[in-house]
């Protein structure tokens, strides 16, 4: 297993490439979670996405108006995440730790 200090390490050095691989490795993941999930959410409906990287897996729920918060280890994949500029708030996070920076119900999804 590896250590969380390790796995935060290396998603800031892979960071700068992670979106370009994803398209590279044809990964349609995003789309596939969206298309299973579209019908259970509103616009407006406040949405955490724990890990959000690069925001990849979120961005298509920005779209159609859900405010979308993310939390991940990795300083590098916020910051492309916030110059994507679709996120209400971004916050550097272990999700290995408890508790979670939000209070109980803050979130719709």
């Amino acid at each position: 297993m590896m250590k969380k200090s390790n796995s935060i390490h290396v998603h800031n050095e892979q960071a700068a490439e992670y979106d370009q691989q994803a398209r590279e490795y044809k990964w349609f993941g995003p789309e596939v979670l969206f298309g299973l999930s579209f019908e259970y959410v509103s616009p407006h409906d406040r949405l955490l996405d724990l890990g959000i990287g690069t925001g990849l897996g979120s961005l298509p729920f920005a779209k159609v108006g859900l405010e979308v918060s993310g939390i991940d280890g990795s300083m590098e994949m916020l910051k492309i995440c916030k110059s994507k500029d679709f996120t209400k708030d971004l916050k550097q996070f272990d999700i290995l730790n408890t508790p979670l920076p939000y209070s109980n119900g803050f979130f719709n999804r």
